[in-house]
C-alpha cells in the first residue's frame, strides 16, 4: 500500500505532481484546511482517481470556523472546503471530541447537523513522530472500501479475464490465450484481495472465483464478509438484471412486440437492454448487469434483425451498439453474437469510465 502525504504550508503542488508520477500512490493523505494549496491537491487527486484521507488538525472545530467567519471561512466553505470534506474517503480526527464535532459539522458554526457531511470520520491518536503506523489501519479500510480506485488497468484486465472464464458455458467462450492466462495467474496477493472485494461490490464474486479455480490460481482467497470497511459512497444494485418486465417503456415494448410478431427470446433481449439502460440512468449499474446482458446475447437464440428494428423503434439502438462495444472490450464478444455494429464514441468512453471497465 503506497501512501503520499501532503502538508499545508510545507509541500507544494508541484511536489505532489512529482510524487504521484513517481510513486503512483494508492492514497494521498492531505493535512490541513483553509488553503488553496490543499484544494488544488484535492482536485489533482480526484483527477487521477486517487483516494484521499483528510486530517483537519482541529481546523474545522466550531471555534476555528467562527474566527474570521464572514470574511474568510464562509466563502471558503462555499467554494471548496465543504466539498473537500464531502469527497474525502475518510477523515482523521486527532481526538474523540474533534471526531464528534466533524460528524455534526455545518457551514454555520453554532448549528449542528443531524446527518454528517461525511460519515467516515475516525479518531486516531497519533504517536509522536510515527504517523504512518498510527494510521495504517485507516489506510487499509480506505483501500478495502474503494478497491476500484487502487486497481490498475492490468488489475481490471485480470478481473475481466477471470470473470469471462467463470461465466463460460462452452469451450469457445472459455478459451484463453497464453498472454491472458499469464495475466490472470501472475497477480500479487494484494491485487487478488482488491479484485475479490471489487467483484463482491459488483455482484460477480462467484463467477470470478470460478474463473480463478479454472486457471488454477495459487493466491489465497479471503472472506470478504469479514473485512472491515468504511461506508461505501457508490450506489449499486447487485441483484440480477430482470428480463421479465421492462422498467423503461413497458407499454411501448409490448406494442412494438405485437407489431413485429416478436418471439419471447426477442422480447427478452430488448427487455434486458432496456433494464440495463434504467440502471445506468440511476447510477446503479454494475458488472453483474453487464454479465446478465452478455449471457442473454451469448446463449439465447433470437432474431437479430427483429431485435435491431425493435430497439430502433424504442430509440435504444445507439445505446445497444455502445453496450456491444463494451461487451467486446470486456468479454471478447465474438462478431457472430453481436446483433449490431458496436459503436465507440465519446459517450461510450464515458460509460466505460462509469462502469470501471478496462480492456
Amino acid at each position: 500500500m503506497r501512501v503520499l502525504h501532503f502538508h499545508k504550508g510545507k509541500n507544494d503542488i508541484r511536489d505532489l505532481k512529482r510524487g504521484i508520477a513517481d510513486a503512483k500512490p494508492d492514497i494521498v493523505h492531505i493535512h490541513g484546511c483553509w488553503s488553496l494549496s490543499v484544494w488544488r491537491a484535492d482536485r489533482l487527486c480526484r483527477k487521477h482517481r486517487i483516494a484521499t484521507v483528510l486530517s483537519p488538525h482541529r481546523m474545522l472545530e466550531p471555534w476555528h470556523i467562527a474566527n474570521g467567519y464572514w470574511l474568510m471561512k464562509l466563502p471558503m466553505l462555499l467554494l471548496f472546503q465543504r466539498a473537500m470534506v464531502r469527497h474525502a474517503r475518510a477523515i482523521q480526527a486527532d481526538t474523540a471530541q474533534e471526531r464528534d464535532n466533524l460528524l455534526t459539522l455545518s457551514i454555520i458554526p453554532l448549528l449542528k447537523r443531524k446527518k454528517p457531511i461525511n460519515p467516515n470520520v475516525v479518531a486516531v491518536i497519533r504517536p509522536r513522530g510515527n504517523d504512518s503506523d498510527a494510521t495504517s489501519p485507516l489506510y487499509r479500510k480506505v483501500v478495502d472500501t474503494h478497491p476500484a480506485m487502487c486497481m490498475s488497468r492490468d488489475d481490471m484486465r485480470a478481473e475481466n479475464i477471470l470473470l469471462r472464464i467463470g461465466m463460460a458455458q462452452d469451450r469457445r467462450s472459455g478459451a484463453l490465450t497464453e498472454d491472458e492466462l499469464k495475466a490472470a495467474r501472475d497477480i500479487s496477493d494484494e491485487t487478488w484481495r482488491r479484485i475479490q472485494l471489487h467483484a463482491n461490490d459488483e455482484g460477480v464474486l462467484k463467477d470470478v472465483l470460478r474463473g480463478a479455480d479454472a486457471v488454477r490460481m495459487s493466491a489465497r482467497c479471503i472472506d470478504v464478509n469479514s473485512v472491515e470497511r468504511l461506508e461505501h459512497g457508490r450506489r449499486t444494485n447487485n441483484l440480477p438484471l430482470t428480463t421479465t418486465e421492462a422498467r423503461i417503456h413497458p407499454l411501448r415494448l409490448e406494442e412494438i412486440s405485437d407489431e413485429e410478431k416478436a418471439a419471447p427470446n426477442d422480447i427478452l433481449i430488448c427487455t434486458a437492454i432496456l433494464n440495463l439502460r434504467y440502471e445506468m440512468l440511476h447510477s446503479t449499474a454494475t458488472k453483474r448487469h453487464l454479465c446478465d446482458v452478455y449471457t442473454a446475447l451469448r446463449f439465447t437464440d433470437f432474431d437479430e434483425d427483429r431485435v435491431v428494428r425493435m430497439l430502433a423503434l424504442l430509440h435504444m439502438r445507439t445505446f445497444a451498439r455502445r453496450i456491444l462495444y463494451i461487451m467486446t472490450l470486456m468479454f471478447r464478444l465474438e462478431e457472430g453474437f453481436a446483433f449490431d455494429t458496436p459503436l465507440h464514441d465519446g459517450k461510450t468512453n464515458a460509460m466505460i469510465d462509469k462502469l470501471k471497465v478496462e480492456s
